[in-house]
């Protein structure tokens, strides 16, 4: 059915185009606005000056109720699952016996008058004569050997078999057809990945990582980039970031949000958790609250005296495979 959606949105957008057929944007035949947004959480060992503002909170932090979690990169496991799926992918497995390459003889080519030769020394040996284990054999009408065929019957000639008759009309290939199987294939490659962190290989923003790193007093908590198809203003969906303390940086957890309206938006809510005093079992933490109104590409700096988030964000380049479809379906309603 995601399939069939995915179909459908592609001829609308190809059914508005004009007569000369042009896209300017591979991405308009994919259902839904996709982006990839990189992040760079870093902690300033050394804080800067916080002036008047009170940085340290004790107490609980509200979740928002539209929050949602990254997809795991581990593959799923049946301890997941809930009990009756569990149950019956564990369901003890068959094992088919494979039965015997060779024809087994039937009951009426053993005629009791022993007229074929070596009757006597071959009994008569129905189903019920199967060896244990060997699963039954339908009866087939071979052709006898040489060495069994009776005198002045000739050996049957094996019967060539025709091949099935062709489905008419048979659809040709067309390039249109084509462009929707390639956007199909993108889309469904694309919901598969989303939600997810992308391999470091995907990151644009390693120069600045290295800098970071390199510089005196601060110290890189993470650095990610994922894909998703970015929802409304109105329908946001902030995404739960839980990074454990190390020696290097203590408790950063959170949510990042991407929404699109007229511009990108970008909102980051982090609580860095400090050490615990022991007072009253309270764990203190420093909050960074910030948005930002970006455009593709461009790198914004979310700045707090204890916090700092790089982020850009850039929409998801098509497929080769897309990009040729199109190709050749321009070509093709053009030429």
């Amino acid at each position: 059915m995601k399939r069939h959606r995915v179909w459908l949105s592609g001829l609308a957008a190809l059914a508005a185009l004009p007569a000369a057929a042009k896209v300017d944007d591979p991405n308009d035949l994919i259902e839904g606005r996709w982006y990839a947004t990189e992040v760079i959480i870093f902690e300033r060992t050394e804080p800067a000056d916080p002036g008047p503002e009170e940085l340290v909170w004790e107490g609980g932090r509200n979740w928002p109720a539209t929050a949602r979690a990254f997809a795991e990169p581990k593959p799923w496991r049946i301890a997941s699952l809930d009990p009756l799926t569990r149950a019956c992918l564990e369901f003890p497995r068959l094992d088919v016996i494979p039965t015997t390459t060779a024809p087994a003889q039937c009951p009426e080519a053993q005629s009791s008058g022993g007229e074929m030769e070596g009757a006597s020394q071959q009994p008569n040996r129905g189903r019920d004569a199967l060896a244990p284990g060997m699963a039954p054999v339908p009866c087939l009408s071979m052709p006898p050997s040489d060495a069994t065929t009776p005198s002045g019957m000739a050996p049957l000639e094996p019967v060539a078999l025709e091949p099935p008759p062709a489905i008419e009309p048979s659809l040709a290939p067309h390039p249109l057809l084509d462009l929707l199987r390639a956007a199909a294939r993108q889309q469904e490659a694309w919901r598969r990945d989303s939600y997810r962190w992308l391999p470091e290989g995907t990151h644009l923003l390693r120069a600045q990582a290295r800098r970071i790193r390199n510089a005196q007093g601060l110290n890189v908590v993470w650095h990610g980039r994922w894909m998703q198809p970015v929802p409304s203003r109105s329908a946001g969906e902030p995404l739960m970031l839980d990074l454990p303390a190390t020696a290097d940086h203590g408790r950063v957890s959170g949510t990042l949000a991407v929404t699109l309206g007229r511009f990108l938006h970008f909102n980051a809510m982090l609580w860095l958790e400090e050490a615990d005093d022991g007072r009253d079992g309270l764990v203190p933490f420093m909050q960074l609250s910030e948005a930002r109104t970006m455009r593709l590409g461009e790198l914004h700096y979310l700045d707090h005296p204890r916090l700092g988030v790089l982020v850009q964000i850039d929409r998801v380049p098509p497929s080769p495979a897309l990009a040729r479809a199109l190709q050749a379906w321009e070509t093709s309603a053009n030429g």
